[in-house]
């Protein structure tokens, strides 16, 4: 941070006050408006988010902005915004509830000079951040507002001398962008300390430079522009906003301790997105479609505790029980060999667990069963979000399950249809835990209460991690790799230097590899400006 941004705060509050050999008039004439420019386009930022057409859904903790804007303008740039947003996501359905085209169309037509109140704004932000954020070695231009008349005298006395006309003019030669930004910032200073005075001044660059009203060239709003604005800029909230789960559905269940207990059996992902999208359905770039954002209630994939599981001897043990290196009955009688990996998980509120027949409850919804027809589960949504190598399909009363009949390794293993007449459910004491079974060869089985049953872990190899990332949206996958990229120094010392590879190859499918996430995220970076600058021509 320079030394003016650190002062700004302290001056602001009243506890910063230049020494007075400091206050002079060649750092009135010589500080410039950088940071006002950028502030600029930071402030209308935060105007966007507390707007009230989105700030409570998708802005709930942004800071207020330093200077609030109630127009209805900046309300409707937010919500397109915040559509472009939404037609970039690709969970739950929300994508088809926005049109990107549309929102992209309205948000350019918008943020350029020639819209009246695009214009009004950026010259309202420029005018109040001026005054702090303008400065020069420390000190804010605001100090001379306190004897304006003076310094304003001076100011005006020294643009019109023929010292200052001269110097200004050789960089007018040499750089006539920087030579007018220089001339519209120290006539915009003076305006503010003697507005009398201003007049004169320009009528005198006037005639140098053969040019009238060539303050109209003047340009504040840069960094508001619709260059700096895509449905890149808020996917982080708007993902956050369509990813916030809320219960919706009730059910009762049988509970450990006796009498029912009410679960959650479903829930709504961005059920306030949902609400959003049907209070602004008369902006033109909501399409009217509805997301699919509720499903049941997740499960686990796991074992009660208690579970017998067959082992390789005949025997059974409780699943928690078992230790690396103990060999287990799989299908047909394979031995098989527990792993190191130990997969122990807390019950969460409400889950639920099942029981078939006259087995009580003690396995959870997604954990997939052989059945004569395949693979199945009570939710074959889950189970394949683990398990996404099987077909698996819904388990429900009527099926078949198959159930071995083992004396042990010496003879060969036979398996008895078992019909499934019943399924009950209670609500899981969430004080206990559940448990899997990690084999050391991946997709095995195992049998739990004789009946034969998935190894229900997934297996992450990179083909696994890409194939979850070409489920993203593009925009999705630009955001990961922003997030990524400062802490993949920590990823590659823990896990090893092959996972930049392999977050490389699944965040840029369809491109050639970049060698590092720095030069990945380089390429997102020219690829949005290189589709900005076309969308820019088309408009």
């Amino acid at each position: 941070m320079d030394t003016l941004s650190s002062t700004l705060d302290a001056f602001e509050a009243g506890m910063y006050e230049p020494p007075p050999d400091m206050v002079t008039l060649d750092r009135l004439i010589s500080m410039d408006d950088a940071q006002v420019r950028t502030h600029v386009g930071t402030v209308f930022t935060a105007q966007l988010q507390n707007s009230l057409t989105v700030h409570d859904v998708f802005f709930p903790d942004a800071p207020p902005p330093l200077r609030t804007a109630a127009q209805p303008w900046v309300a409707d740039v937010a919500a397109a915004l915040v559509a472009w947003s939404l037609a970039l996501v690709s969970g739950h359905g929300f994508s088809r509830t926005a049109d990107q085209v549309k929102a992209q169309a309205f948000v350019q037509a918008r943020l350029k000079p020639d819209d009246p109140d695009f214009i009004s704004l950026a010259r309202e932000n420029y005018s109040f951040l001026f005054p702090t954020h303008a400065g020069k070695d420390g000190v804010p231009f605001a100090t001379y507002l306190a004897d304006r008349s003076d310094w304003g005298q001076q100011l005006a006395k020294e643009m019109i001398s023929p010292h200052y006309t001269i110097k200004e003019l050789f960089g007018y030669r040499s750089d006539r962008g920087k030579f007018f930004q220089r001339l519209y910032c120290n006539l915009y200073k003076v305006r503010l300390l003697r507005p009398d005075l201003a007049g004169a001044v320009e009528r005198h660059w006037e005639e140098i430079l053969h040019e009238r009203a060539f303050t109209a060239g003047w340009t504040v709003y840069d960094a508001m522009l619709s260059a700096h604005y895509t449905g890149q800029n808020f996917i982080e909230q708007v993902l956050a906003a369509t990813n916030r789960r809320s219960p919706t559905g009730t059910g009762y269940a049988p509970n450990p301790a006796g009498g029912s207990t009410s679960y959650t059996n479903a829930y709504t992902y961005g059920l306030d997105v949902g609400t959003w999208l049907t209070d602004h359905a008369h902006y033109d770039f909501l399409t009217g479609a509805h997301p699919d954002n509720v499903e049941r209630a997740p499960f686990g994939h796991c074992f009660r505790e208690g579970t017998p599981i067959l082992m390789a001897d005949g025997t059974t043990k409780p699943i928690e029980e078992i230790t690396q290196g103990e060999q287990v009955c799989g299908y047909l009688g394979e031995i098989e060999q527990r792993s190191p990996q130990t997969i122990v998980w807390p019950l969460k509120e409400g889950e639920l667990l099942y029981g078939i027949n006259d087995y009580p409850p003690f396995f959870t919804a997604s954990h997939p069963f052989l059945t004569p027809h395949g693979w199945k589960a009570i939710s074959p949504e889950a189970a394949q979000q683990v398990n996404p190598g099987l077909h698996i399909t819904e388990l429900k009363e009527g099926d078949q399950l198959l159930q071995i009949d083992y004396p042990g390794p010496t003879e060969p293993a036979q398996y008895r249809h078992v019909t499934i007449s019943k399924i009950t459910l209670m609500v899981a004491d969430r004080r206990q835990h559940v448990h899997s079974l990690h084999l050391h060869r991946p997709k095995q089985s195992y049998h739990a209460h004789g009946f034969c049953v998935a190894v229900n872990h997934p297996e992450h190899t990179a083909d696994h991690i890409t194939d979850a990332f070409a489920r993203l949206t593009a925009a999705e996958r630009r955001f990961i790799t922003q997030q990524l990229t400062p802490v993949l120094p920590l990823l590659k010392s823990t896990l090893g230097p092959y996972i930049e590879h392999i977050l490389i190859s699944g965040l840029h499918p369809t491109s050639a590899p970049a060698p590092t996430m720095s030069e990945a995220q380089a390429r997102d970076d020219e690829t949005t400006a290189d589709e900005m600058t076309g969308l820019a021509g088309n408009r």
